[in-house]
């Protein structure tokens, strides 16, 4: 799992967008947290892509230009060349321009009932959809029971699962190992077959997995409140 390392171009990315940041920082009072909040991500995420620890893709790219109002060649205009590119060959009913999120359903595929240290029990039923656009097809939704993830997630709350995004160090994810046993994580680190996970809610020691245990790490976009969910 050793990652690639970035490019200089991708690491000058990262300096740009740190730096429009730390001026809206000043200018419109925003913060980091607010920033991870509103992507649906952890703080160490969004630290870890200021840093050049990991690279800003698409994703990234869109969210952070709709948060900060940019537009996306402000701090990356090889990634703003590629969406404009994406652009002219699909049609406007499939893309929309960076910064706006297209409308969209994703389906409710049942409910997690929450245990300790992060393991669920998944209760498989197709139980209605969430109002929200993802980039990703095979993007699906699981609605949180239990409070053992609270305040990260609340009991209640929707979650978003994006099956075909990559994942990175300080990620949150919804994991299935191939015992059958299922949990939510932060990705701390992936490196020489070992997976390392710590609690979302900082509750509980850190996990470390072999790469052989793991069936599936799905990337977790967002965390969602009940009024974007229709029953039908």
């Amino acid at each position: 799992m050793k990652k690639k390392p970035l490019t200089p171009e991708q690491i000058e990315d990262s300096r740009r967008l740190k730096a429009i940041i730390q001026a809206q920082k000043k200018n419109r009072g925003i913060s980091q947290e607010a920033i991870a909040s509103a992507m649906g991500i952890g703080q160490t995420a969004v630290s870890h892509l200021l840093t050049a620890k990991n690279a800003i893709s698409l994703k990234h790219a869109l969210l952070f230009s709709e948060i900060l109002q940019v537009p996306v060649d402000a701090f990356s205009p090889s990634l703003a060349a590629e969406i404009n590119r994406l652009a002219q060959n699909v049609s406007d009913d499939t893309f929309l321009y960076a910064g706006k999120l297209k409308p969209g359903r994703i389906p409710v595929k049942g409910e997690a009932i929450l245990g300790v240290d992060g393991m669920i029990d998944i209760i498989k039923d197709h139980s209605g959809w969430l109002n929200i656009h993802s980039s990703d097809p095979d993007a699906y939704v699981i609605q949180i029971c239990g409070d053992s993830l609270w305040p990260r997630i609340k009991s209640g709350e929707f979650i978003v699962i994006e099956p075909g995004s990559q994942v990175d160090s300080g990620d949150e994810v919804f994991i299935t190992l191939k015992d059958g046993k299922h949990m939510i994580k932060q990705i701390f680190y992936l490196k020489n077959n070992k997976c390392q996970l710590i609690s979302v809610n900082q509750n509980n020691q850190p996990m470390t997995l072999f790469s052989s245990e793991i069936k599936t790490i799905h990337f977790i976009a967002a965390m969602v409140k009940d009024l974007r969910y229709s029953k039908f």
